[in-house]
């Protein structure tokens, strides 16, 4: 019967606090951000934070905010970001639509974003997250 109740009690704690970002706002710290287009790195850390899923901020080192996304659609479901699994957002940005995949591969998390350009050429950079924090 203990062994029941504590195999119970187990589970209930792992759902209690498990990390569901869609319920959570979480801060990603970027060590590396990757402009796609040219390959290059930009050179210095990044924050993205995700805001449940309302908006997500890309902000530089110091917080300041390059850019503001609102989700339009939420595609999947990742209820514990301290396991694998990725969730996509449809978001726009100043008129511009794209998605942003947050995904976690074993221990290796990294965050895309894709902006659709006039020129059918998309705006894509991909940050390699080094922490986060839930809050």
């Amino acid at each position: 019967m203990r062994i029941y109740l504590t195999i119970g009690l187990l589970c209930f704690a792992q759902i209690l606090f498990s990390q569901n970002i869609a319920e959570h706002n979480v801060r990603w710290n970027a060590n590396e951000v990757i402009d796609g287009n040219s390959g290059k790195s930009i050179g210095e850390s990044h924050q993205i934070e995700s805001f449940r899923v309302d908006r997500v901020e890309w902000k530089d080192r110091r917080g300041n905010i390059i850019k503001t996304f609102s989700i339009r659609e939420v595609n999947g479901e990742w209820t514990d970001i301290e396991m694998p699994g990725n969730i996509l957002f449809e978001v726009d940005n100043e008129g511009r639509q794209g998605t942003i995949r947050i995904s976690r591969h074993e221990n290796n998390i990294t965050i895309q974003i894709v902006l659709l350009r006039s020129d059918d050429n998309p705006e894509i950079f991909e940050f390699l997250i080094d922490s986060f924090i839930t809050q």
